[in-house]
């Protein structure tokens, strides 16, 4: 009596001190069935092709990652049991019945049921509901409440037991059958009958619901006290009691270590075995009534709603809304034990451990609106917001003016007391000086969105942006001075606009684009595997790249993150779900973890905990159906060709692809080989029809896409078309040659008659070619026009511009008289822009663009050189006429738009080169930039250095 009050005692103090070890959710995936069904399931299980199956009332589900379907039970009742064999084949016990489920031909499901061999020991009333299948070497048992029973793996009757008093749980432990019998306790199969189990009789008067093996350590036990505890050489050892276990339903083991039990509050709880601690995750507020392991060693857990799949060990935990995360997340880092999070609303923090966070996250103070990015140098912190950089210090001190709007931080490499910012127009530096950090220098009239930067020497500068491509900026010894810049977008293979990334990866240098990836070997960018790196990334996919601990490296893009290991070797990190929104940053932990920021979420990769297989979906072609012009549709068998005849019907195609680990839907293209020339469009649905194949031999293919870019493709799917009687080639050759004798007949009759009417119809034809000419040379006067016209100011384009300065150069150079080039600015339309809208700002081009052609004489040309500004091409006008033309200019804009001005570069020069029309230009911008720094609104000619 002593020792089992002693063994009691240390239970409860093993309860008590049971902390949940949980500090964050999962990441899990949901999936809900569409159907207009009761909405009650009960058991799941995944066939061998990887369809999820659900147990409903009087109907089995099934979902193939495109749609759910049910199909009806041979008898009314719950479906509380599924179970798939070894052999692949998907058992089912449900209220009178059970067997298993087989595929047929055309895709559907057919029940055996196995049942009806047992109807002489049960009788006509039944056994109610079958809660449990277990399959053995001897065979597959299925547990009623006062039944079990046994058939071999064909479905045969080979044994059945009957309990008065109910059975309980049921196990396979140590290679023996262990069944709960109630009254009893645990009882052990031996021959074709049971005998009590050593330390078995402790069940007797509790009933034992979850037994679950834990091979050597021994048999977990779950029973009504409510207690857990793990039997072993016929004695009881503790795990957990209490109200925690007073929860408990299904259970399914994990590991040596772990096992799962379901409950009634909608919380799954994960228990570990060795200290009896719990990890406590909601799945939703329902009854969890079955859990189930999948392929790869994730839960899938049933409750009233539908599956929820939650992967184990747990890689991926997620902070978000309820743990203090909020917006989208830009940046993160750990600074002094604390992890710091940038995001659309604001800096948020806190206490971090190599288990994660340790207490929820909580908005700091002193950020006020969005945060973009930090900088940490000893006690100086300095956060990057919304307009401008400012300390995070009592003052809040601002660093620099308040329309920055930095978006990146990096420190350089080379100079610790240097750091440089990406902006939304370019970028700016931040130096350290006896009064701290300042800054240094701004250039942000780049009009590129800097969101990545990279220093490979001391000074010179490389800018990936959203939408100016690749430069590289030469910083000069006055960093206020304007950079030397330079492209390379055609290296890339990419436009101007589009968007590059830069990176550092082991001191290297990468350029990533929708073109590919690309490393710079001192000279200039060549295509880069990066270990097989890029062999990973999908068409069109641009990733950031980072060193990581321990010789490790990530990549990641808007959807999906890559890792490298230290042996080299990439692969794919699952569990980002774009449903949730894109990635915006990941930050690899000192640890070998990594963090990874997108929409409204924090997610922790553990990297310990990470599971190294991988599940992949697969495409099948779900059904073929025929559907005649008159009459009910017919599926069709999907493992051998369709031989249909021409006119029977149209044929409908039918995709499914299951991917459990995400929740966004694929996308799917087809083709019909033989019939279309190219690939449909990328779409989610996923069912064709086609109608009116001709005779002859197809094949439908068909391709999905996953939403991180991966490409998977179905079976090939044959069909034969044969030709109606008068479509066979024998009778259309006879028919042939019969028509050939009638219109030679024909011919020879109407010969003359055609000739003449033929000449008749050339001379008409001949003035009407003649009348379409000269349409068409007007309609081609019209638009060379257009082409060579801005659609929005009616002055002429950049291409015009260019082809009309050209010939002034060349006639300027033959009559040796000057030519001038006027560059002009509206002064700051961006911020117009902002303040009264794009329209209002496209009145003030227009305007501006009156004024300027109303100032000019007529062999002056006025063009819309690019965004806001203009440009003038003066012919026979010298530096002094073209300065006094570009005041006059400065005045009459002023004038006719009231509040707008502009800034004016002026030059002009007889051309004695080739290449003074980019001497010229260069010039003229020049002098424009004088103009803006000097306060805008005014006219600056060109002067020699």
């Amino acid at each position: 009596m002593g020792l089992r009050l002693t063994r009691w005692l240390v239970l409860a103090v093993l309860w008590l001190c049971a902390v949940p070890a949980i500090a964050a959710t999962p990441a899990m995936t949901r999936f809900r069935p569409d159907l207009d069904v009761f909405p009650q399931y009960f058991s799941v299980a995944r066939s061998a092709d990887g369809l999820l199956y659900v147990g409903g009332i009087g109907a089995v589900l099934r979902f193939d990652g495109v749609r759910w379907e049910a199909f009806a039970l041979p008898r009314p009742g719950a479906v509380r049991a599924l179970w798939r064999d070894r052999r692949g084949r998907l058992w089912y016990g449900a209220s009178d019945s059970f067997g298993w489920i087989e595929r047929t031909d055309d895709g559907g499901e057919r029940f055996v049921d196995v049942a009806g061999a047992f109807a002489d020991p049960v009788g006509a009333q039944g056994f109610d509901d079958i809660w449990d299948v277990l399959e053995r070497d001897d065979g597959m048992y299925f547990r009623a409440l006062r039944w079990l029973f046994q058939v071999d793996a064909d479905g045969r009757r080979v044994q059945v037991w009957h309990a008065p008093d109910r059975f309980g749980g049921i196990a396979e432990h140590a290679g023996e059958l262990i069944v709960n019998w109630r009254g009893e306790g645990l009882k052990r199969r031996v021959g074709d009958h049971f005998e009590r189990l050593p330390g078995g009789a402790e069940f007797a008067q509790q009933p034992a619901f979850n037994l679950i093996s834990l091979g050597e350590q021994g048999l977990l036990v779950h029973d009504q006290t409510p207690r857990l505890v793990l039997l072993k050489d016929g004695r009881l050892h503790p795990v957990l009691a209490g109200d925690e276990v007073a929860h408990f339903h299904d259970a399914q083991a994990l590991d040596a270590r772990h096992a799962a039990f379901g409950s009634d509050d909608g919380v799954l709880r994960i228990v570990d075995i060795a200290d009896g601690s719990l990890l406590r995750v909601r799945t939703g507020n329902g009854f969890q009534n079955s859990l189930q392991r999948d392929r790869d060693g994730a839960v899938l857990i049933v409750d009233d709603t539908g599956v929820v799949r939650l992967p184990w060990p747990v890689a991926w935990r997620q902070y978000s809304q309820e743990d203090g995360i909020n917006g989208a997340v830009h940046d993160v880092q750990l600074v002094q034990g604390e992890l710091r999070v940038q995001s659309a609303a604001g800096e948020a923090v806190a206490p971090w451990d190599e288990s994660g966070a340790r207490g929820a996250f909580s908005l700091q103070r002193s950020s006020r609106g969005e945060a973009w990015a930090l900088f940490v140098d000893g006690a100086t912190r300095i956060l990057a917001g919304t307009y401008g950089l400012r300390h995070l210090d009592g003052s809040g001190a601002a660093v620099g003016p308040d329309d920055l709007y930095p978006r990146r931080i990096e420190r350089s490499p080379f100079d610790p007391g240097r750091v440089w910012i990406g902006a939304e127009s370019g970028f700016a530096l931040l130096q350290k000086g006896t009064s701290g950090w300042q800054l240094a220098a701004r250039h942000t009239d780049l009009r590129a969105r800097v969101m990545s930067l990279v220093e490979t020497a001391p000074g010179e500068l490389w800018l990936g942006s959203e939408d100016h491509g690749l430069l590289r900026a030469r910083i000069a010894a006055d960093p206020a001075q304007p950079p030397q810049l330079q492209r390379f977008d055609g290296q890339l293979g990419v436009a101007a606009s589009d968007e590059v990334i830069v990176s550092r990866l082991e001191g290297a240098l990468y350029a990533s684009a929708r073109s590919g990836l690309f490393r710079w070997n001192g000279q200039r960018f060549v295509a880069a595997q990066a270990d097989g790196l890029a062999a990973l990334l999908p068409a069109g996919e641009a990733v950031r790249l980072r060193d990581g601990a321990h010789g490790e490296a990530w990549a990641w893009s808007f959807r999906v993150v890559y890792k490298r290991d230290a042996a080299r070797r990439w692969r794919r990190v699952d569990a980002v779900d774009l449903s949730r929104g894109a990635v915006d940053t990941l930050y690899p932990l000192p640890d070998g973890d990594v963090i990874v920021g997108s929409a409204g979420r924090l997610l922790h990769y553990d990297a310990a905990a990470a599971s190294t297989t991988e599940s992949l979906p697969a495409l099948r072609l779900a059904a073929v159906r025929l559907q005649p012009r008159q009459g009910a549709a017919a599926s069709l068998p999907l493992q051998q060709p369709a031989q249909l005849d021409y006119g029977a019907g149209s044929l409908l195609f039918r995709l499914g692809m299951i991917d459990l680990a995400r929740t966004l839907p694929p996308q799917f293209q087809v083709r019909v080989a033989g019939l279309d020339a190219n690939w449909s469009d990328w779409s989610p649905r996923a069912e064709f029809s086609y109608a009116q194949i001709p005779p002859g031999e197809y094949r439908f293919e068909a391709r999905a896409r996953l939403a991180d870019g991966q490409l998977f493709d179905a079976p090939a799917f044959a069909v034969h078309i044969a030709p109606r009687w008068y479509q066979r080639g024998s009778v259309q050759a006879l028919a042939g040659l019969l028509l050939l004798a009638l219109l030679g007949f024909a011919a020879s009759y109407t010969l003359r008659a055609r000739i003449r009417r033929l000449d008749a119809r050339n001379r008409s034809l001949h003035a009407l070619v003649r009348a379409h000419t000269a349409e068409l040379e007007t309609a081609n006067t019209q638009l060379r026009d257009l082409a060579e016209r801005d659609g929005l100011t009616q002055v002429a384009n950049r291409r015009r511009f260019d082809s009309l300065l050209a010939a002034a150069l060349s006639a300027s150079v033959q009559t040796g008289r000057p030519v001038a080039v006027l560059l002009i600015d509206v002064d700051h339309f961006k911020a117009y822009n902002d303040s009264h809208g794009h329209l209002a700002g496209d009145e003030v081009l227009k305007s501006v663009a009156a004024a300027l052609s109303r100032g000019v004489r007529e062999n002056t040309v006025v063009a819309r050189y690019g965004g806001e500004e203009f440009a003038l091409v003066v012919p026979q006008c010298d530096p002094a006429a073209a300065l006094e033309l570009g005041r006059r200019l400065c005045a009459l804009v002023a004038e006719a738009c009231a509040g707008v001005t502009v800034s004016i570069g002026v030059a002009a020069t007889v051309p004695a080169a080739t290449d003074a029309l980019d001497l010229l230009l260069a010039r003229a911008d020049a002098a424009l930039y004088r103009a803006k720094r000097n306060g805008r609104n005014r006219v600056e000619a060109f002067e020699a250095a």
